[in-house]
């Protein structure tokens, strides 16, 4: 007799000894997964950007610099370069060109001249030198420019003074010899420049007198007060009056400015004032 066939009950996915089995494997698989996944991203092309041939030139040219050793500058910017630094367009070198009229100078020796101003240590001493000579050349060119020529190189000077140096003023003083050793030759070719050079060194000769008036009032002025209180105040009346005089220049002005708020504020000038005076540099 023929057994009658039952349908298959099937498998029971509720059973929970089906569930183990199905989170064992998919945990046996999981970690294959992964490792193909990251085998396939690892081979992936990475998408390519269109890059103008400006803009790659511009970061090969970077990455050459970054690669490059830091050293220090040997000599002070051309103009293109200081351009490109951002420099040109700055607040503080704009003030500059307008305080001392670097627009005269021809466009190769100003960011030389800028350099001096803002930090002359970078510049070699050939171009400190061509510096020196260009300002006592276009204060032989022009007259009127000698008071501002004066000022510029003072203040060229006592920058590079507050870091030990006096560079500056050697090579003045030797353009200066230099010029004056062919006084006959010069006043002979042009006596208008033989009087602007003559102009010249006595406002160079002035604003060093002045200089080291308040220089000596600074170290010595409080014991010398103590000491003599009638002749000191007898050369404030003198430094007062020479301060009022139209014949003053600006830079002796300013100086003498300066001797008479140290006398005023007891040998002792504020903070403001130094700022005013000195700027960065320590007394």
């Amino acid at each position: 007799m023929q057994k009658e066939a039952r349908p298959s009950p099937g498998l029971n996915m509720q059973h929970g000894f089906v569930g183990h089995i199905v989170r064992h494997i998919k945990g046996r698989k999981a970690p294959e997964e992964a490792e193909t996944k990251k085998e396939s991203k690892k081979h992936k092309a990475s998408m390519q950007y269109y890059v103008p041939p400006a803009a790659r030139a511009a970061a090969t040219a970077g990455t050459q610099e970054k690669s490059k050793p830091a050293e220090k500058k040997e000599d002070s910017v051309t103009p293109m370069e200081w351009t490109r630094y951002g420099y040109a367009n700055s607040m503080l070198v704009q003030q500059e060109i307008n305080t001392y009229k670097l627009d005269k100078f021809s466009e190769e020796i100003q960011p030389y001249i800028l350099q001096a101003l803002l930090d002359s240590d970078v510049l070699t001493e050939e171009g400190l030198s061509l510096v020196m000579e260009d300002i006592v050349k276009l204060c032989m060119e022009d007259c009127q420019y000698c008071q501002t020529g004066t000022k510029l190189c003072d203040v060229i000077i006592q920058k590079e003074a507050g870091s030990g140096q006096k560079r500056a003023l050697e090579y003045l003083v030797k353009v200066c010899e230099k010029y004056y050793q062919n006084k006959c030759a010069l006043r002979n070719k042009s006596l208008s420049k033989w009087i602007a050079f003559v102009s010249l060194v006595c406002q160079l000769f002035l604003e060093l007198k002045v200089d080291c008036l308040v220089t000596q009032l600074h170290a010595v002025g409080r014991p010398l007060q103590a000491t003599s209180a009638n002749k000191m105040e007898e050369l404030y009346i003198d430094i007062r009056n020479a301060f009022l005089a139209w014949t003053t220049p600006a830079l002796a002005r300013m100086l003498l400015l300066q001797a008479i708020e140290l006398y005023a504020g007891d040998w002792t000038l504020q903070d403001n004032a130094r700022d005013f005076y000195y700027g960065g540099i320590d007394l």
